[in-house]
C-alpha cells in the first residue's frame, strides 16, 4: 500500500463531522418554499424560451421586466424533477414522490460536497486538519436549517467555498485560470451572487498586491483570472444588464416586508446578532492570544462579511464561510505559542486510520445507495420526503380528482363536490407566499391560479400589500377576499391566527380543514394547515 493511504487524527475528527451531517441530513425533506416556483420557471423556460413578462400567475407586475438572474438553475430544478417522476409510473401520487425524491437527493450531495470542500478549504487555510474539522462542525451548527433549504442560493454557497479553496493557498496554480472563469459563467446563470464572488476575488488581488507589489507574478494571475471571470459573467440573456438587474432586486419595496432582508439588530433579547457578535469576540480573542498572521489579502475578504449583516440579515448564512475561515487559520496560532495548551493531536498518519475513514465513507455510499427511492407506487399520505408544510394532499384532491379518490382531504373533496357540478375546482386560490410555492407548481393557473407565492419580487406594491393586510386578518380581509374572487383559502394555522378566526365566523366561508397546532416555543416553525370554501 503506498506511503500516502494514511490518515491522521484530524482526518478522522473531519470525516466524523461529515459523517454526522450526512446521516442527520440524508433523511431532511424537500421543503415546501422556494424550490417549487423555481422549478416551475424552469419548466416555463423549456417551453416559452426566454420571456420579457413574469409567466406564472397573472396578479404579477407584468409592466416590471423579468430577470433571468437563476434561469440555469431553474431548468436543472424542472429536469431533475422530470427525470425522478419518470420512475413513477402512472400515479400523480408516485410521480411526485419520485420527482421530489429527485430533487432533494440532488440537493443533498450538493450540500455534502460544499460541506466536504470547506473542510479542505479550512485545512489549506490554516494548515490543521484538526482545527479544519472543530471548523467545520461550529460552521454545520451556525448555518443550521439555512442550508438544507432547497434554493438556487446553494449554487452560489458552493461556488463561494470553490473559490475560496482556490485562494486559499499560498501559490496561485494555474489551472484556477480555466476553473474559475468557467464557474463563473456558470454562476452568473444560476444566482445573483456571483457578484459577491467577483467582490471576494478582487479584494484577494489587492490583499495580494499589497502583501507581495503590484508587479508579483502570482499579483499579475490574479488580475488575469479576475478579468476573465469577468467576462464570463458577460455571457448570460442580459449580458453586461445582468449587474443593473442584480444591483435593483434588493431595492425593491415588496423585500422591506420581509425579515430575512432587514438589518440586522441589536437587541437586548434573543436574535441572530448573538452568535454573530459572539464570533466577532471569538475571533479576536484568537487573534491576539495566537498572534498568528493572516495577511492583507484575508483581512480585505473578511470585512465586507463582517459589515454586510447589518445591512441584511440574510448575509449571516455567508458570513460563517468566512468566520470559520479566519478561525481555522487563527486557532492553530494558540499551540504555537502556548505548548502546554490542551490541544486535539493531530497524531501520526497511520495505514489502519485510512481504513477506517474509507469504510466510514463505504456506510454513507450503502446508505445513499438504498435510501433514497421507494416502491414505484407512494400512497399520498406517506409523501415522507416533503416537508409537512406542503400542500401536496389539497393539490392533489384539487387536480386529480379521478385519479387520485383516496384524498386525506375529505372534506374538501366533499364540498368541491357541492358546489362544482362536475366535480372540478375551478377558481382563484388566495394561499400564504409559503404555501403558494408548491400551489403554482402543481396547478394549472389558468384555471387555478394563486395570489401569492414567495418571489415577492414578481408582485406589484399594491397586490401584495394587499395580500399581507389579508394574511394579517386586518378588518377589510374579507372584502380583499372577494375583491380577488377567492374560491378556496389554503394558510398555516399558527401564522394566521386572526385571518383564520375570520373566515371561521363567516357565514360566506366553509372550513374544510382546521388543524390546531399543540403548544409550541415561539418562533418554532409550525406546519398545521386551515382550508375553506368560499360557498
Amino acid at each position: 500500500m503506498s506511503q500516502r493511504f494514511r490518515a491522521t487524527n484530524g482526518h478522522l475528527l473531519g470525516l466524523a463531522v461529515l459523517a454526522a451531517a450526512f446521516f442527520y441530513l440524508v433523511e431532511y425533506p424537500l421543503w415546501h418554499t422556494d424550490i417549487w416556483a423555481h422549478a416551475k420557471y424552469g419548466e416555463a423556460y423549456l417551453n416559452h424560451g426566454f420571456f420579457k413578462q413574469e409567466p406564472l400567475s397573472q396578479y404579477t407586475d407584468k409592466d416590471a421586466p423579468f430577470a433571468h438572474v437563476a434561469w440555469l438553475s431553474q431548468v436543472l430544478y424542472f429536469k431533475l424533477y422530470q427525470w425522478g417522476s419518470s420512475f413513477g409510473g402512472d400515479s400523480p401520487a408516485s410521480q411526485l414522490h419520485h420527482g421530489a425524491e429527485a430533487l432533494r437527493v440532488f440537493h443533498f450531495l450538493l450540500l455534502i460536497a460544499r460541506f466536504t470542500l470547506i473542510w479542505l478549504t479550512f485545512r489549506r487555510f490554516g494548515g490543521s486538519s484538526s482545527w479544519a474539522a472543530v471548523c467545520l462542525g461550529l460552521y454545520i451548527l451556525a448555518v443550521g436549517i439555512g442550508s438544507a433549504i432547497q434554493r438556487p442560493q446553494a449554487f452560489g454557497l458552493f461556488y463561494m467555498t470553490l473559490l475560496l479553496y482556490a485562494l486559499s493557498s499560498p501559490k496561485f496554480s494555474r489551472k484556477w485560470l480555466v476553473i474559475l472563469p468557467l464557474m463563473f459563467g456558470l454562476w452568473a446563470n444560476m444566482h445573483g451572487t456571483f457578484v459577491v464572488g467577483l467582490a471576494v476575488l478582487g479584494l484577494h488581488t489587492l490583499g495580494r498586491a499589497f502583501e507581495r507589489g503590484f508587479t508579483d507574478g502570482e499579483v499579475k494571475k490574479l488580475v488575469l483570472v479576475g478579468a476573465l471571470a469577468f467576462l464570463a459573467t458577460m455571457v448570460n440573456p442580459h449580458g453586461p444588464m445582468l449587474y443593473w438587474h442584480v444591483a435593483n432586486f434588493s431595492k425593491h419595496p415588496n423585500l422591506k416586508t420581509m425579515t430575512e432582508w432587514h438589518p440586522m439588530k441589536f437587541q437586548a433579547g434573543g436574535g441572530s446578532h448573538w452568535p454573530y457578535i459572539m464570533s466577532l469576540v471569538l475571533l479576536g480573542f484568537i487573534w491576539f492570544l495566537g498572534r498568528r498572521k493572516v495577511g492583507a489579502a484575508g483581512w480585505l475578504v473578511a470585512m465586507p462579511f463582517v459589515l454586510w449583516p447589518w445591512w441584511q440579515e440574510r448575509s449571516l448564512l455567508w458570513w460563517w464561510a468566512i468566520a470559520m475561515w479566519l478561525l481555522a487559520r487563527l486557532g492553530p496560532g494558540l499551540g504555537e505559542r502556548f505548548a502546554t495548551l490542551p490541544s486535539f493531536p493531530e497524531g501520526e498518519a497511520r495505514r489502519w486510520k485510512f481504513v477506517t475513514a474509507m469504510a466510514g465513507l463505504a456506510i454513507c455510499v450503502l446508505v445513499l445507495w438504498v435510501k433514497p427511492f421507494e416502491p414505484a407506487v407512494a400512497r399520498v399520505y406517506n409523501l415522507s420526503r416533503l416537508s409537512q408544510g406542503t400542500p401536496f394532499a389539497a393539490a392533489l384532491t384539487l387536480a386529480a380528482p379521478d385519479q387520485f379518490p383516496g384524498s386525506v382531504q375529505t372534506k374538501l373533496r366533499e364540498e368541491i363536490d357541492r358546489q362544482f357540478p362536475d366535480g372540478k375546482f375551478k377558481g382563484v386560490i388566495f394561499a400564504s407566499e409559503t404555501q403558494g410555492d408548491f400551489l403554482v407548481w402543481a396547478l394549472p393557473q389558468d384555471v387555478m391560479p394563486v395570489t401569492l407565492f414567495t418571489h415577492a419580487h414578481v408582485f406589484g406594491k399594491q397586490h401584495w400589500d394587499d395580500c399581507l393586510d389579508a394574511k394579517a386578518g386586518e378588518p377589510n380581509s374579507l372584502d380583499t377576499l372577494k375583491r380577488l374572487d377567492a374560491r378556496l383559502l389554503i394558510v398555516e394555522t399558527d401564522t394566521h391566527a386572526a385571518l383564520c378566526q375570520i373566515i371561521r365566523d363567516s357565514p360566506d366561508w366553509a372550513v374544510v380543514v382546521d388543524e390546531v397546532p399543540p403548544p409550541h416555543p415561539a418562533g418554532e416553525i409550525r406546519h398545521e394547515k386551515f382550508i375553506a370554501v368560499r360557498k
